[in-house]
């Protein structure tokens, strides 16, 4: 949401527009001072993304970087039916952004391959608005998947707890 707002400060048109206007990773400043410094804030905000879809783990499982497909048993045989799959999508920049490649340049300057999305003048700002409130659906999409299964695999413990408890009473 950070990201959305950065963009829609941006496409606010009292800002300075500097020579030119466009942006350049090397040299942000030449966008405008006041829109490279929304700019920078949107380049760290990448890099850090992209940083919590690398390290994020469980159980030496990396969770958010498009590795993560685990099978969890959650039954007494070794069907499908007793299995529940989680796959995660992949949150890196490349993934998240391939969508609006159009605003999405390499950032050289927080790490090497981070993708980060252009803010620099009123135009790209306008559309990035746009374009991450779709990447926010994705994001939401996901979690709303993640959350069922969590719910799923909540009930399937009480029902073994259930079904233990009912077995040992007898």
């Amino acid at each position: 949401n950070r990201m959305v707002e950065l963009a829609g400060k941006s496409a606010n048109g009292t800002y300075d527009p500097g020579s030119g206007g466009t942006y350049n990773a090397d040299s942000p400043i030449s966008a405008g001072t006041d829109r490279a410094a929304l700019q920078k804030e949107m380049d760290h905000l990448c890099g850090e993304i992209d940083r919590i879809a690398s390290t994020a783990n469980f159980n030496g499982n990396k969770l958010l970087n498009g590795d993560a497909d685990i099978t969890l048993q959650i039954g007494e045989t070794s069907g499908t039916m007793d299995q529940l799959n989680v796959t995660i999508t992949n949150f890196g920049t490349d993934n998240l952004f391939s969508s609006i490649s159009n605003l999405a340049t390499t950032n050289g300057t927080v790490a090497d391959g981070n993708l980060t999305i252009d803010i620099s003048t009123q135009t790209t700002a306008a559309s990035a608005m746009e374009k991450l409130t779709d990447v926010i659906d994705i994001v939401s999409m996901e979690r709303a998947d993640l959350g069922a299964k969590q719910n799923r695999l909540e009930y399937t413990v009480n029902n073994l707890t259930t079904t233990s408890e009912n077995i040992s009473a007898a």
